[in-house]
């Protein structure tokens, strides 16, 4: 029996579209454990199974590769968190969807995450500030809406919404910023319920 080797026959077979969702995996893959810096093309390329000359087809330059995986990785969030308003009831189980999809997404992605908050990913390489201020408008207007609801519902108590929705983000981004940068042993969406606690009955007795 002959062994098919690796070769232009055996990637052809795939179709474009899995070939590019390849090299964005292998891409986000080999960013959570080594510097961008550090990163050639070739290693995405033996990584995504793909000949080097299949990747430049793709992507011309390593920035242009990442600009997509950011792309790629804010489109699926922001998926993600509209599939959590058409599928969950509003006020609580809304709202602590949202929190846990959240802490979800840097859990999957901490090693990535790293590099951004340490400075070692260049600006242009991951989409720029623009496009991610407007991910983080996005999903704090998601929250006030959820909140604005629960006061509906009566479930909360009256509040300013959005000013809400900004407290609540910054005790979610409190623990991931934790656990990245300061590697304190947890699992971020184990901290759902917790933050959930704080958030609706503070510290005090």
């Amino acid at each position: 029996m002959s062994i098919k080797k690796k070769g232009s026959g055996c990637f052809s077979r795939r179709a474009p579209e899995e070939r590019r969702s390849s090299i964005l995996a292998a891409a986000r893959d080999i960013l959570q454990a080594r510097n961008f810096h550090d990163i050639k093309m070739e290693n995405i390329a033996v990584q995504a199974g793909v000949a080097k000359g299949t990747l430049y087809l793709y992507f011309p330059t390593k920035e242009k590769l990442f600009q997509s995986l950011a792309k790629e990785m804010g489109q699926k969030i922001f998926q993600e968190w509209q599939s959590i308003w058409e599928k969950t009831s509003p006020g609580e189980e809304r709202l602590k969807a949202l929190i846990f999809s959240q802490l979800k997404f840097f859990d999957e992605n901490k090693g990535l995450f790293l590099q951004v908050f340490q400075g070692n990913l260049p600006a242009n390489a991951m989409g720029g500030l623009k496009k991610k201020s407007e991910l983080i408008r996005a999903v704090i207007d998601m929250m006030a809406k959820a909140i604005e609801e629960g006061v509906h519902l009566q479930l909360f108590r009256p509040c300013e919404s959005l000013h809400t929705a900004v407290a609540l983000f910054g005790l979610i981004r409190g623990f991931v910023f934790a656990r990245i940068l300061c590697d304190i042993p947890y699992q971020l969406t184990d901290q759902t319920d917790f933050i959930w606690d704080v958030f609706l009955n503070g510290a005090k007795k």
